[in-house]
């Protein structure tokens, strides 16, 4: 029990040295792969409900670190399948822990602590789902943004193009009614 509690402390914890965004990505994919194993395994029922709680807000911290460097106008940008992945991870850590509490055996300590909490499951949800929910705005405002920011370099392009429609129009007429006085002289 000790041993699969320690391995989420230890890949939660885990640091290492940047040193290009793909091997970093790679890293970031492994921690989230170890997080998913340890609580999906056999030996996931015997982990503490801090260590569940502690992959899942990694999972979650992963999911939002792009919109995080965005917010701090860091270069660097996340991918979106790491983005995805850790949502991912966060849905399968939530359908694991619903699992084993509909597979405890009534009358179990374990079965009375979740006869107990089943008042707070629901309110839990719901700060699952505003979490989601305040992501997915921070994203919508994100791509809102960039498609403003598009489509003035867009209208900006069709002003220049029309411009230089006019200016070619103009050289046309000028050199049709140059031509045209040459012709009458």
């Amino acid at each position: 029990a000790e041993a699969v509690n320690a391995i989420v402390e230890d890949t939660t914890q885990c640091k290492f040295e940047a040193t290009s965004p793909a091997s970093d990505e790679v890293v970031l994919f492994n921690i989230l792969q170890v997080l998913q194993a340890v609580v999906k395994c056999e030996a996931g029922v015997f982990l503490t409900d801090e260590s569940v709680c502690k992959a899942y807000q990694a999972a979650f911290m992963l999911g939002n670190l792009d919109a995080e460097l965005r917010s701090n106008r860091n270069s660097r940008e996340v991918s979106e399948l790491l983005t995805h992945y850790s949502r991912q991870i966060m849905g399968e850590i939530t359908t694991v822990v619903f699992e084993r509490l509909q597979q405890l055996q009534p009358g179990s300590p374990a079965a009375d602590d979740a006869a107990a909490m089943s008042g707070v499951l629901p309110h839990i949800s719901s700060v699952v789902a505003a979490a989601a929910a305040e992501a997915a705005a921070v994203k919508a405002a994100h791509a809102a943004e960039a498609a403003a920011a598009q489509a003035a370099v867009l209208e900006r392009e069709a002003a220049a193009a029309v411009a230089a429609a006019d200016a070619a129009e103009a050289k046309a007429a000028a050199m049709t009614a140059g031509l045209a006085a040459h012709q009458n002289a």
